[in-house]
């Protein structure tokens, strides 16, 4: 994993969360597959193939460079994701646009070992905690 700080338009604190999107619910026939939508270099070179094997999901995982081109996919709608790692300041504005699907927090079964402060944190973008699961924090500068 190459270090945040190369990201330069990340000035500020940073959460990373994994949001879940609408109209991706996994269909009958693709309920072994998902599709992920990430940052470029955020996870080890063998993770999918670890993950698909220990799970028998298939992993559709494509990486993005920038919050730009991210915003921009999402924004042209159904995109066939079902998870985006996205960070949660660029995610609160894209809230009123409704492309994001609520969690079902029931089928969450660690979501309450979560840290209570950093899901506090992550309330001021998403209150409720609604729509986005940590995925990763740090900050730059």
């Amino acid at each position: 994993m190459k270090c945040l700080s190369r990201k330069s338009c990340w000035r500020y604190f940073l959460v990373i969360a994994i949001v879940v999107l609408p109209f991706q619910s996994m269909a009958k026939d693709k309920e072994n597959v998902v599709n992920v939508f990430n940052w470029a270099d955020y996870i080890g070179t063998e993770t999918i193939a670890n993950f698909e094997k220990e799970y028998g999901i298939k992993v559709n995982y494509d990486e993005y460079e920038s919050s730009e081109m991210v915003e921009a996919k999402l924004l042209t709608g159904n995109t066939g994701y079902d998870i985006v790692v996205h960070s949660s300041m660029y995610s609160k504005r894209l809230f009123p646009l409704k492309i994001f699907q609520k969690l079902d927090k029931t089928k969450l079964t660690n979501w309450k070992l979560l840290d209570p402060e950093l899901m506090a944190i992550l309330d001021q973008f998403d209150p409720g905690n609604n729509f986005m699961a940590p995925y990763s924090w740090g900050s730059t500068g």
